[in-house]
């Protein structure tokens, strides 16, 4: 016999009974993401999809993976998002107040745009602040799906129940880790290795 016949021979076992349902993609989470930074900042990154278009793919996105959060209806969902669209601008605010910790606290920093794009700090606490919010909502495995793709990203973790004030930064984050009870104040600055 060839692999190849062993393998016919065994996928069978490996197909789904359909009992249950999708869980959240990390994926699908990730292009959200990448779509909510897109909007929220779109003056410094100068995308090319209007604002309006960027914010509706993202937060149709979150709905979907909402969706397939364990114990979730329909109106969970749309209460969650309800949440997470009326926090959009104090979470935009407080993401800008992040930037400018990161300009000011790091001299290699020239501009907001730089650390927009190329920090991989900024791109956990943005993700996290995201992940937070629906955290609290109840959405565990959506936003913990979200840590871990910010892990995988930055190699920082960073758990979604973690309370985080303003004007966070994180320079050279390799190996921070911040757990599920933390709580970080306001004018924070923390380097690699830091737990």
């Amino acid at each position: 016999m060839s692999w190849r016949e062993d393998l016919e021979a065994v996928a069978p076992a490996f197909a789904p009974a359909g009992a249950g349902r999708p869980l959240p993609s990390r994926d699908a989470l990730h292009h959200a993401i990448v779509d909510l930074r897109g909007a929220w900042f779109a003056d410094l990154l100068g995308h090319d999809q209007p604002v309006p278009a960027l914010l509706l793919s993202a937060v149709e996105a979150l709905e979907r993976e909402l969706a397939a959060e364990p114990g979730f209806g329909p109106g969970d969902v749309a209460r969650t998002l309800t949440t997470f669209v009326r926090a959009m601008p104090e979470l935009r605010a407080t993401a800008f107040t992040d930037l400018d910790a990161a300009v000011d606290g790091d001299p290699a920093a020239h501009d907001r745009a730089e650390v927009l794009a190329c920090y991989p700090g900024f791109r956990a606490i943005f993700q996290h602040r995201v992940a937070h919010v629906l955290h609290g909502e109840g959405a565990v495995l959506v936003a913990r799906s979200l840590a871990a793709d910010t892990h995988a990203c930055t190699a920082i973790d960073l758990h979604p129940g973690a309370r985080i004030g303003p004007r966070f930064f994180i320079d050279h984050g390799t190996g921070v880790v911040i757990g599920a009870t933390a709580v970080v104040g306001a004018n924070v600055r923390l380097y690699q290795g830091v737990t």
